[in-house]
């Protein structure tokens, strides 16, 4: 039952992340010469010890691009590289630079804060667009182009200590 919640509500953030995405590479494009397909790299850890978290997001990613690129409302076509971190923070590094450099992906989205916290240096540098599922405040802190949906550690420990005073726990 919690993985069909988690799955619904990943395939609810990837259809407002990939809309968001979708109007900054437009944007983007008016400036640049046009190109056949938007490329996102998803930093994904695909093995290892975070591979459902992984996995289920790199499912509902594909399922949201292929459904809009089914439709054909847009002039490109949505395409997703996932890069597989093995669930360590040290590999993300690597697979960004891929991405970027190799694939030419101009959107990125990763989830964990280790993950997040490791790549955001270099989507800032490189001015790309960026989405962290990760509950770390410094995720978002001083940054114009890095988004998250998940709520900041401190957000979520002060519902529970007020729930838990409420409740007389």
């Amino acid at each position: 039952m919690m993985k069909k919640w988690m799955i619904l509500f990943d395939i609810i953030v990837l259809g407002i992340a990939i809309g968001a995405a979708l109007l900054f590479v437009q944007n983007y494009q008016q400036m640049t010469p046009q190109k056949e397909e938007i490329k996102i790299g998803a930093i994904l850890p695909l093995t290892g010890p975070l591979s459902s978290l992984g996995e289920s997001l790199h499912y509902s990613l594909q399922m949201a691009s292929d459904d809009i690129n089914a439709k054909g409302e847009n002039a490109k076509q949505i395409k997703i590289i996932a890069e597989d971190t093995q669930s360590d923070p040290k590999n993300v590094i690597e697979a960004y630079n891929k991405l970027r450099n190799v694939d030419n992906a101009k959107v990125f989205l990763s989830v964990t804060s280790g993950h997040v916290l490791a790549i955001k240096p270099l989507t800032e540098r490189d001015r790309v667009l960026f989405f962290g599922s990760a509950a770390h405040p410094d995720v978002t802190r001083n940054s114009t182009l890095v988004f998250r949906h998940a709520n900041t550690a401190q957000e979520d420990a002060r519902t529970i200590a007020d729930a838990i005073l409420k409740n007389n726990y």
